[in-house]
């Protein structure tokens, strides 16, 4: 049953709109019986979490329902982070940051080294992101960084936020040692271009979206990419 439900919610963007609602409450239901058959199933519990956080009220949502499976989970070997972390989700939508900021570092304290200890700063970064608490999302990103040093996704990340907050001249740094330890990687070459291009430097954002343009043509940031390097060759020097 908790593997039906991870099945319906991995595929629902593969189902009509009209049909979602009844495959988000397929869902649900999948993960209800998985709790009726064991209560101990995280997984199952965090699945319920996610819909009672993302559903319309009309379709189920209950932040109610969430806080009650959040809370559950904090008794569950090996769940207390994500518990913690559904809780920060709450906090913040209803408000209350210094609360939710309390429970993402209980979230960040009690997960497990390396991926999931990042995926717990990666929520509460793009959640306080999203509303737009730049000072909170950099705050974050350096302590992610911080507790990787060298992790080139985390320069990336806190480039990003940076970028993000228009604190160009710090993100620039970030960017480029992302760019340079995941040449494969798209976003930070184009992220960089963009910090260069706001920050005036010319030269650089040039060679930056023509080599965007050359390394990612199918990429569909190219377009935008190759008309800015034809704009820009008219100010190199």
């Amino acid at each position: 049953h908790q593997w039906l439900g991870n099945a319906i919610f991995s595929t629902i963007d593969e189902v009509g709109l009209l049909g979602k609602a009844s495959a988000a409450k397929k869902g649900r239901d999948a993960y209800l019986r998985a709790l009726e058959l064991d209560p101990g199933l995280g997984g199952a519990r965090i699945g319920l979490c996610e819909y009672y956080l993302g559903a319309p009220r009309i379709a189920g949502g209950s932040r109610k329902k969430a806080r009650e499976h959040a809370e559950r989970l904090l008794t569950v070997p090996g769940f207390e982070c994500h518990g913690h972390r559904v809780l920060a989700t709450i906090h913040a939508k209803e408000g209350e940051w210094a609360e939710g900021a309390s429970q993402i570092d209980r979230a960040i304290e009690t997960a497990a080294a390396g991926e999931e200890r990042r995926s717990m700063f990666m929520a509460w970064i793009g959640l306080t992101l999203q509303k737009g608490r730049h000072d909170d999302a950099n705050a974050y990103a350096r302590r992610l960084l911080a507790d990787e040093p060298g992790n080139a996704r985390n320069e990336y990340t806190l480039g990003a936020t940076l970028q993000e907050s228009g604190d160009f001249a710090e993100a620039v740094a970030h960017l480029e040692a992302a760019r340079d330890a995941m040449p494969e990687q798209a976003s930070p070459l184009w992220r960089l271009a963009q910090t260069y291009d706001e920050l005036g430097r010319v030269a650089d954002a040039h060679a930056a979206y023509s080599r965007f343009v050359e390394r990612f043509a199918g990429d569909e940031r190219s377009t935008a990419a190759a008309k800015r390097v034809k704009r820009l060759a008219r100010d190199l020097p």
